[in-house]
């Protein structure tokens, strides 16, 4: 049977071909918009640095975006595809195998991203740590420990989406396969609406859930605006783990690869 590292390097070596497109895009936009200020000898300044990271962050967003939807796109065609669902492996392997390609993938787009504030920062040191220190005195250990509970929450975040909208997929395969095979297409887009609807209300009342949380916790504690992050993203994760057995399980049971 097929091991999950050597299931998650097939599966990575297709998603970084699909990453790869979207990374030149975003290099490729940020020197084009870089150009202007090339021509008004802008980037030849003291401020080249700024100027690099404006445009770099400007960019950025849109290639997030894609990087997810594009990702989202090729993992659920892992589930219903003949090409991986007869490998010999099982699905709880093919899944975690799926979601870590898939995370991984994810994280390099955003290195890239990284290495434009890291090119900021090596120019400006001073300046940034001199603010820091004013802004942040004696505070400088936590604040790194909310950023990196930010960067949790985020990675959590992207865990439980892609949970749900595996779990709208293959319930909606599921469901379809016990109606007639006429019209196919219209039950599933139905389909599709009903769980949408339902996973959008159930994540608004999630949201209004934290929000009391994060509020009771600063009713609490003092330290709750570091300490607020790291519980969402630990919430965000347990209802990720949740979403996931749920997906397995339909793989298991219920969704088929297409014959």
């Amino acid at each position: 049977m097929t091991s999950l590292r050597r299931m998650s390097r097939v599966l990575l070596t297709d998603k970084i071909k699909t990453v790869g497109w979207i990374i030149s895009f975003y290099l490729i936009a940020v020197v084009v918009s870089l150009l202007p200020d090339v021509f008004s000898g802008n980037l030849f300044t003291k401020q080249w640095s700024s100027l690099l990271l404006q445009h770099s962050m400007g960019w950025s967003g849109l290639a997030t975006l894609l990087a997810f939807i594009f990702l989202t796109w090729t993992s659920e065609k892992v589930y219903t595809s003949n090409r991986y669902r007869l490998i010999p492996i099982s699905d709880t392997k093919l899944y975690l195998s799926n979601t870590f390609s898939s995370l991984i993938a994810f994280i390099l787009v955003s290195l890239v991203q990284l290495i434009f504030v890291l090119i900021y920062y090596l120019f400006n040191m001073k300046q940034i740590s001199a603010m820091l220190s004013t802004s942040f005195a004696g505070v400088e250990s936590r604040l790194w420990l909310f950023l990196l509970a930010l960067v949790l929450a985020s990675l959590a975040g992207i865990l439980f989406w892609w949970a749900m909208i595996s779990l709208i997929h293959l319930l909606t395969t599921a469901i379809s396969r016990a109606l007639p095979s006429n019209h196919q297409t219209l039950y599933k887009a139905i389909i599709y609406i009903v769980l949408i609807y339902i996973a959008i209300w159930m994540f608004t009342k999630l949201q209004g859930w934290l929000s009391q949380l994060s509020y009771l916790q600063y009713m609490l504690y003092s330290s709750s605006v570091y300490t607020g992050p790291m519980w969402t993203a630990l919430i965000m994760f347990v209802l990720a783990v949740i979403l996931s057995s749920c997906n397995i399980l339909l793989l298991n049971k219920q969704v088929e690869s297409k014959q």
